[in-house]
């Protein structure tokens, strides 16, 4: 006799295993510990930083470059993964495993992306800063093109009004 035609013949039995199987599990699910916001490291943080108008090799040769070789001098680095775009600077940084407390090994990365700041050509709005909103730490520059050519587009556009 298969499972199947023991089951079939069988069905108030069957019924009671399938409920006590499911109540069984419920119950179990029910005294699991569960936290309302569980704990996890977030060991990648990216630096990001805007030269607007800039192609992919100008960025990485006069932004990338020199902000990577200083993150480089931090100890606690497992990797750094850096990506080139057209006005865009995108740097992944990733901590190792060994380190449980983050705070410090962000606050080393946000004084390396300040000290890299001199060694670029542009001039820097200060903004080395921690993500928010977000569960990426950030550390972030940008240039100072950008607002000015938004200053200026407006200028131009009250003028054109203006006549």
């Amino acid at each position: 006799m298969s499972l199947t035609e023991f089951a079939l013949k069988r069905n108030r039995l069957t019924l009671v295993v399938v409920a006590v199987i499911v109540l069984g599990g419920g119950a179990a699910y029910r005294s699991l510990p569960r936290s309302e916001d569980p704990e996890f490291t977030i060991r990648t943080a990216l630096v990001s930083t805007f030269f607007p108008g800039a192609s992919p090799e100008r960025v990485e040769q006069l932004v990338t470059d020199k902000i990577e070789q200083k993150i480089q001098e931090i100890p606690e680095l497992d990797y750094v993964a850096s990506e080139s775009r057209t006005g865009v600077s995108l740097i992944y940084v990733n901590i190792k495993e060994q380190y449980a407390d983050m705070r410090p090994l962000w606050s080393k990365l946000r004084d390396k992306v300040e000290d890299a700041r001199p060694s670029l050509r542009t001039p820097q709005i200060p903004s080395a800063r921690r993500g928010t909103g977000s569960a990426w730490p950030r550390a972030g520059t940008d240039c100072r093109a950008a607002e000015r050519r938004a200053d200026r587009a407006t200028q131009v556009f009250e003028q054109k009004q203006a006549e």
